[in-house]
C-alpha cells in the first residue's frame, strides 16, 4: 500500500510539474482566455466556451439595458449585437423618427452633453432626486403626503439619507483636496532650495531623503 500511495505521489508530482512548466514556458497574450485542462494554463476558459457555444443560434429577443459607462461600438465581441434605430438616419442632427432624441441611433444617454458627448463632471442619481424632490417634500412627514405621492415620498426621504452619509465622507475630502492645494506652493517654494531649475524627478526626489538607520525612520532632507 505505501509503495502504490509513493507511486501515485511521483505521479502527481510529474504531472503538476509538466503542468506548471508548461504554463510559465508557453508565453500567451491572451494566456488568460485558455482553459487549465485544456491547454495546461489556468485562464477562465474563454475560448473553450466561445468554440462549445459558436453554433448555437442566436436569440432575437431585444435585451434593455442600461449601461452606466461608455462602450466601444468597435468591439470585435459586440459587433451586431448592439441594438440599431433604423427609422433614424446616422448624424443628420435630425429627429427622423420624431421621438424627441436626436440621432438616438443606439439609444440614448440621458446624462450625456447636449451634443452627446461624455461628461467629465456628474451628479450621483441620489443628488438628483434631492434635488427634484426637495422643494415639494423637505420638512414633511409622511402623514402629510398624498397617498399618490407617497411613492415618490420614500424614494426621496432614502435619497436624502444617503446623500447625509455621504456628505460627510466629501467633507473629510474636501478638507484634504484644500489642505494639499494650500500646501503645494510652500512645497514648490521649499523644494526650489534643493532644484532650482525645478527640473525634479521622483528619483530625484527620494535622493533628498536619507533614511535614518539608528531610529529606522525618514531624516530631515539633506541631513
Amino acid at each position: 500500500m505505501k509503495f502504490l500511495n509513493s507511486i501515485f505521489f511521483i505521479f502527481a508530482f510529474f504531472n503538476l510539474t509538466f503542468c506548471y512548466s508548461q504554463s510559465t514556458v508557453v508565453s500567451l497574450q491572451f494566456w488568460n482566455h485558455k482553459d487549465f485542462f485544456k491547454d495546461n494554463i489556468p485562464g477562465i476558459s474563454l475560448e473553450k466556451w466561445y468554440e462549445q457555444n459558436k453554433l448555437q443560434p442566436k436569440l432575437k429577443t431585444i435585451v434593455v439595458a442600461v449601461i452606466d459607462t461608455q462602450i466601444d461600438l468597435n468591439h470585435e465581441d459586440i459587433q451586431g449585437q448592439i441594438w440599431t434605430n433604423t427609422k433614424e438616419i446616422p448624424n443628420n442632427n435630425i429627429d427622423d423618427d420624431h421621438n424627441g432624441y436626436v440621432d438616438d441611433i443606439h439609444g440614448w444617454s440621458y446624462i450625456s452633453a447636449k451634443n452627446g458627448s461624455y461628461l467629465v463632471w456628474a451628479n450621483f442619481e441620489y443628488v438628483r432626486v434631492v434635488r427634484k424632490w426637495q422643494p415639494i417634500f423637505k420638512d414633511k412627514s409622511e402623514s402629510e403626503i398624498l397617498t399618490k405621492d407617497l411613492p415618490n415620498f420614500k424614494e426621496y426621504k432614502r435619497a436624502t439619507a444617503m446623500f447625509n452619509e455621504n456628505y460627510k465622507n466629501y467633507q473629510i475630502w474636501l478638507t484634504s483636496c484644500v489642505y494639499s492645494v494650500e500646501m503645494f506652493p510652500k512645497v514648490k517654494d521649499t523644494l526650489k532650495r534643493y532644484f532650482p531649475k525645478e527640473d525634479y524627478t521622483i528619483s530625484k526626489l527620494d535622493s533628498i531623503i536619507k533614511p535614518d538607520a539608528d531610529r529606522n525612520c525618514i531624516g530631515r532632507p539633506g541631513i
